[in-house]
């Protein structure tokens, strides 16, 4: 029986991808981070779980749900919220560079 661990090398540690997570998010751009001030706490924990932005893996709305003691619908219209909110933020900062 052949040794697989030799393959063992490619995978990184814990520590590693925690680096990686946290030097991404803290590069994040100040106009993100401006506008993710615009979220509600309870929104941006939520964006933050469904989009995987703290441990950089995406999460259903069922598993949102749970951690944080919602009811599945509302953890959906909170992400509704969020994503609106974002979206409409863009679209007035593009507007007004183009006057």
């Amino acid at each position: 029986m052949p040794d697989n661990r030799e393959h063992l090398s490619i995978v990184p540690s814990l520590g590693v991808i925690e680096d990686a997570i946290t030097s991404k998010t803290a590069a994040l751009p100040d106009v993100v981070t401006a506008e993710l001030d615009l979220l509600t706490p309870q929104e941006l924990e939520v964006s933050r779980l469904r989009t995987g932005l703290d441990i950089g893996m995406t999460r259903t709305h069922a598993e949102v749900a749970r951690e944080l003691g919602m009811l599945v619908p509302s953890v959906a219209l909170s992400e509704i919220r969020a994503l609106n909110k974002l979206r409409d933020s863009g679209n007035a900062r593009v507007d007004s560079q183009s006057d």
